[in-house]
C-alpha cells in the first residue's frame, strides 16, 4: 500500500467532493469573527474613550473617514472571499430532459480539495490581519498594517492568475485593484519622507477614505459581473434589423406560444403500446 492508497482510505475516490458546506461554515466563522472585531472597533474608536494614543488628536470626522477606510477594505475582501468560494466550490444544478424524464445534474466549477484548503488558508490570514489593522496605535501604523493586508491579497491574486486557469481573468481584475490600493497606501506612509509632500495624518486620511470606497466599488463590479476573458468584453450591439422590425403583435406570441406548447406535450408523452 502506497502513500496514496494510505490517503484514499479516509475519503472515496470516486466520489463527487460536497464542498458545500466546508464553504458556508468557513464563509460564517470569517463573517462572524471580522463582523464582531469590527463591531466593537466601531464602538470603542469612534464612541468610547478607548481610542489609541495615535489618533487622539483627530476629530470625530477624521476617526469616521478611518472607520470607513476600515470597513470599506475589510468589506472587499469579505464579499470578495464569499463570492469566489461559492463560484468555485459550491455545485450549480442544471436541470435537463432526457428520454422524457428531467434529470438534475450537479457540477462544481472546482473538485480540487487541495485549493479550497489554500483559500481557507489564506481567509484566515485575512482574519488575522483584520485584527491587526484594528488594534493599529497610529496612522503610520493603520497605513502599514493596511498594506499587509491587501499584500496578502495581492498574492493570492498572483497565484490564481498563474496557476488557476478556471479564476485567470477575475485574478487579473483583482491584481491591478489590489495593486493599484497597495501602491497608494505605501505611497501615504512614506508621504513623511518626501519633502516636497508634509502632508498631515488628517490629510492622508481625507485622501485614503475616497480612495478606498472606490477601490470598493469597482470591485462590486467584478464580483457581480464576472467578466470571461483577459481583454475587454465586447458590447452586445443587436442587429440593425432586429432594431428596425416592428413590435411582435401579442396574436403572432399567442400562436408561438401554442406551437411551444404542443412540442413540448409531444415530447412528454409517453410513448405508445406494442400492436397500437
Amino acid at each position: 500500500m502506497d502513500f496514496k492508497d494510505v490517503a484514499y482510505w479516509f475519503y472515496d475516490r470516486n466520489a463527487k467532493p460536497d464542498f458545500k458546506q466546508l464553504v458556508e461554515k468557513s464563509l460564517a466563522l470569517f463573517g462572524v469573527f471580522t463582523g464582531v472585531t469590527l463591531s466593537f472597533y466601531i464602538k470603542d474608536f469612534l464612541f468610547g474613550d478607548n481610542i489609541p494614543v495615535g489618533f487622539l488628536d483627530f476629530s470625530v470626522y477624521g476617526r469616521i473617514l478611518i472607520s470607513a477606510s476600515v470597513i470599506a477594505l475589510l468589506l472587499r475582501y469579505i464579499v470578495g472571499s464569499a463570492v469566489h468560494l461559492n463560484a468555485t466550490y459550491v455545485a450549480k444544478v442544471t436541470t435537463r430532459i432526457v428520454n422524457n424524464v428531467l434529470v438534475e445534474e450537479k457540477q462544481p466549477k472546482s473538485e480540487e480539495l487541495g485549493w479550497l484548503f489554500f483559500d481557507i488558508v489564506f481567509l484566515v490570514a485575512f482574519g488575522l490581519l483584520a485584527v491587526v489593522i484594528i488594534y493599529s496605535a497610529d496612522m503610520d501604523k493603520f497605513l502599514l498594517h493596511s498594506a499587509a493586508f491587501i499584500a496578502v491579497g495581492l498574492a493570492w491574486s498572483a497565484i490564481a492568475f498563474c496557476w488557476r486557469e478556471g479564476d485567470r481573468p477575475v485574478a487579473a481584475r483583482w491584481l491591478a485593484i489590489d495593486g493599484f490600493q497597495l501602491a497608494v497606501t505605501m505611497g501615504l506612509y512614506y508621504a513623511a519622507c518626501w519633502s516636497v509632500t508634509n502632508w498631515s495624518d488628517f490629510t492622508k486620511t481625507w485622501l485614503l477614505a475616497p480612495i478606498y470606497i472606490g477601490c470598493l466599488f469597482l470591485d462590486f463590479g467584478v464580483v457581480s459581473r464576472p467578466p470571461p476573458t483577459l481583454g475587454v468584453t465586447p458590447l452586445a450591439v443587436p442587429p440593425a434589423a432586429a432594431l428596425l422590425a416592428p413590435a411582435t403583435e401579442p396574436a403572432v406570441l399567442a400562436a408561438q406560444l401554442a406551437a411551444l406548447a404542443a412540442e413540448l406535450a409531444a415530447e412528454l408523452a409517453p410513448p405508445a403500446a406494442p400492436g397500437q
